[in-house]
This record gives C-alpha cells, structure tokens and sequence, in this order.
C-alpha cells in the first residue's frame, strides 16, 4: 500500500498568508504581553523598594540589621535585573520575528495598503529597557543611603 503525503500547508497561497497572519497576530500579542509583564516586575520591585525604605527610616537600626536589609534589597535588586534582561533579549527576538513578517506581508512597500505610503514605520525601536534600569539603580542607591545614613 502506497502512502501518499500530503502537501505542506506552505504550499498553497492561500494558506501561507493565513500562517503568517496568524503569526503575526501570535507575536503582537506577545509583545503586548511581555510589556505588561516588564511593567509589573518594575512596578512591584518599586513597591518593595518603598516597604524596605519604611521600614528602615525607623531610627536606629543595629549594624546587623542594615547589612540584611542591604543584602535583601541588593538581591531584589539582581533579581529584577535579570528577568528585565531576559525579557529584553526575547523581546528583540520577537520583535525581529514581527519585522520580517511586516516585510512579507508587504507593509514596508509603499502604496500597497496606502497610497504612496508604507504601513510600517521606518524609525528606529525604542525600548524601555535603559529607563527600566536607572529607575532600579536610583531606587536601590536610595534605599542604600535612607539604610546607612549616619542617624
């Protein structure tokens, strides 16, 4: 008995337009997705920031204290660095990925959908990973200072 193979999905027109709009809309979705999360890791490594800064502002802290509190802090610290990190490199992935897929469904040739214009913006991405990082940086060297400040 003979087993026949189907055709690839791929190769019918039809079908490859509808992966790669499925795709596309899979990938938006993901980076719509990957900025709430980055929002919240920033939003609640904030929020710790101003439950340790309350705690430590009640004077005088033994010298054993402020070293954990330092330690504390400094590991929330490493801790949200790393996954923004993490999420900053798959989100270049991913918005790679949405790139190439605006070039194939033609939105960075002009007057396809527009006339006489691209869909697609030809500037460069910004990302909010540097403005993530100083507001970490700044809040931890805070907390440091409100932490060993001479009382």
């Amino acid at each position: 008995m003979d087993s026949v193979t189907p055709a690839p999905l791929y190769a019918d027109e039809k079908n490859r337009f509808e992966a790669a709009k499925m795709c596309y809309q899979q990938h938006v979705a993901l980076l719509s997705t990957m900025t709430r999360f980055d929002l919240q890791i920033i939003t609640g490594y904030l929020s710790i920031q101003f439950l340790v800064v309350g705690w430590a502002a009640k004077p005088p802290l033994p010298a054993a204290t402020r070293l954990g509190l330092s330690l504390v802090d400094l590991a929330l610290l490493l801790v949200a660095f790393v996954l923004l990190l993490m999420s900053r490199w798959r989100r270049k992935e991913v918005a790679g990925v949405v790139w190439k897929l605006n070039d194939a469904l033609g939105f960075a040739v002009e007057g396809v959908y527009l006339g006489g214009r691209t869909v697609q913006r030809n500037e460069p991405v910004h990302y909010w990973w540097p403005w993530y990082v100083l507001a970490m940086i700044s809040s931890a060297s805070e907390v440091a200072l409100i932490i060993w400040w001479p009382r």
